[in-house]
């Protein structure tokens, strides 16, 4: 840069200023101008933790803020980004430059692959739920395969209620062809299907979040917690699954109750 030029004068030679055999350059260093163009495509494009740290003025110019640790920040959050290739030849060239060496730490947020991949620093649903070590992840995919699990005795247990529902309304709805158009039958039918409408609407709403959850989990691309939902699913069928045979027996009729169901 043209305001650097006394000092590249006198770092260029043999130099007894220590300054400049410390500070050594940075090879594929992006000018200031590049780095806010970097910063201002990846934050329009995606909105990402570390994009509120600098806020583009909107009649142009540059942001108030450190803008090339905010790029730095973001390309190690998600380093295979097109705008990021300025970044990783930085880190290639100088691996010691403080930015590149944080890119390894714990503390740095986990690397989004969009792609299957290993390793243990992942978010896992929230923003405080990392594994940043082996036993912190371990733990992790156990809770994943227990909620997997939970998951698939919830659904079996929805299913057979649904069964035992059926078989109820078929035996009300000859009741009240006995009992005739009494407002007492008719208001407690009425209560009847509106409180298992209440508990289809509690059996949903709980199935649909974890399902989601889990399908979230999946999307992280890390091949131990996609296992741990899939290996939740298959062993939860296979401890439950031949409970989902009581909802054929409920539509034949053989099924006298279900207490889980009342």
């Amino acid at each position: 840069m043209s305001g650097c030029a006394d000092y590249t004068q006198m770092c260029s030679n043999v130099s007894v200023v220590s300054e400049c055999k410390t500070n050594t350059m940075l090879p594929g260093l992006p000018t200031t101008q590049d780095a806010a163009q970097y910063v201002q495509s990846i934050c329009s494009s995606m909105a990402m933790d570390g994009c509120d740290a600098c806020v583009f003025p909107a009649g142009g110019g540059y942001p108030q803020c450190d803008i090339l640790s905010t790029y730095a920040h973001l390309c190690t959050s998600m380093p295979d980004m097109d705008q990021c290739a300025s970044f990783k030849s930085i880190c290639q060239a100088t691996p010691s430059f403080s930015l590149c060496s944080s890119s390894g730490s714990t503390d740095a947020p986990p690397s989004m692959i969009m792609y299957f991949h290993q390793g243990i620093h992942e978010y896992v649903l929230f923003k405080s739920w990392v594994p940043n070590n082996n036993g912190q992840y371990v733990g992790a995919w156990f809770a994943i395969f227990f909620i997997a699990v939970f998951y698939q005795g919830l659904n079996v247990l929805r299913s057979n209620c649904e069964a035992y529902w059926l078989l109820s309304a078929e035996k009300g709805d000859k009741k009240w062809r006995l009992l005739g158009k009494n407002g007492f039958f008719v208001g407690y039918f009425a209560w009847k299907h509106t409180k298992i409408d209440l508990m289809r609407l509690v059996f949903t709403f709980i199935e649909s979040t974890i399902s989601y959850a889990l399908m979230l989990i999946t999307m992280t691309f890390n091949v131990g917690l996609f296992f741990a939902v899939v290996t939740g699913l298959a062993v939860g069928i296979f401890f439950f699954g031949r409970h989902r045979s009581l909802a054929g027996l409920a539509e034949a009729g053989k099924l006298d109750g279900c207490a889980s169901c009342q």
